[in-house]
C-alpha cells in the first residue's frame, strides 16, 4: 500500500489498527514536526494500544481537516485555473482560531495553494471546496446542505449526528481520541470521491431517515 499523498519518509503502516494509529500521530505531526512519523512506523511491529491526543485539539483538528483534504480526489475542472486555491471555509463562529492558518500554510495540493476562509452566517456562504462546521453550529446543517446541494463541496463535522444529517466526513474526538467517519452517500451526492487509505481509516456510517411527525 502507497503512502498516502503528501506524506514522505517511513513506509505507512498496512495493518488497519496501526493504519489507524498513524492517522492520529499524523495529524499531531503535521504541526508539532516529523518526528511522530517514525512513531507511526514503528506502530505497525507493536500491538495496537490507545492513542491519547495530548496537544491542542484545536491543532489536532485543524491538520485533519488538511489531510483530508489530501484525500479527495478532486476533480481539476472544480478547482479551476492551475493556481486557483483550493478554498476551505469554517462556518459560524470559528473554534479553531488561527490554527487552521498555521496548517494550511505554505501547503499546496499539486499547483493549487490552499486558503482559509470564514463564513460566519447562512448569509455569508460563498464557493468553497471544503466547509468545516464546528458542532455548535450543526443545527444548521440541513439550511447547509440545501444551501450546497448538487455541488461538489465537501462538509466536514465534528460528531457522528453531523455524519448522519448531511457531512460527508466527521472528524470526532471520543476519549480524547481522533475518529474519522464518512458517509458515502453523501459524498455520492455531492459526487466527490475519497481515496481508499482515508475509508480503511473510517467509521462508514449512514443519513439518518427523517421520521414524518403524526
Amino acid at each position: 500500500m502507497l503512502a498516502p499523498a503528501h506524506l514522505t519518509g517511513p513506509r505507512w503502516p498496512t495493518s488497519r489498527p496501526a493504519q489507524a494509529l498513524a492517522w492520529a500521530f499524523v495529524c499531531v505531526a503535521l504541526l508539532c514536526g516529523s518526528a511522530m512519523l517514525g512513531a507511526s512506523a514503528a506502530a505497525a511491529d507493536t500491538p495496537p494500544a490507545p492513542v491519547l491526543i495530548t496537544t491542542d485539539p484545536r491543532e489536532v483538528t485543524s491538520a485533519a481537516i488538511y489531510k483530508t483534504a489530501t484525500y479527495v480526489k478532486w476533480p481539476e475542472s472544480i478547482l479551476g485555473s492551475k493556481d486557483a486555491p483550493l478554498r476551505i471555509a469554517v462556518f459560524g463562529v470559528d473554534p479553531l482560531g488561527g490554527r487552521l492558518d498555521d496548517a494550511l500554510r505554505s501547503k499546496k495540493l499539486g499547483t493549487h495553494p490552499f486558503r482559509a476562509l470564514r463564513f460566519p452566517g447562512l448569509e455569508d456562504l460563498e464557493e468553497c471546496q471544503i466547509l468545516f462546521v464546528p458542532v455548535a453550529e450543526e443545527e444548521q446543517m440541513p439550511k447547509l446542505v440545501e444551501h450546497y446541494a448538487g455541488k461538489p463541496v465537501l462538509i466536514v463535522g465534528e460528531s457522528i449526528a453531523a455524519a448522519e444529517n448531511g457531512a460527508g466526513v466527521a472528524l470526532y474526538f471520543e476519549n480524547s481520541k481522533l475518529h474519522v467517519a464518512v458517509n458515502p452517500e453523501v459524498l455520492r451526492a455531492v459526487r466527490l470521491e475519497l481515496s481508499s487509505e482515508l475509508i480503511k481509516l473510517a467509521r462508514v456510517v449512514q443519513t439518518r431517515k427523517k421520521v414524518d411527525d403524526r
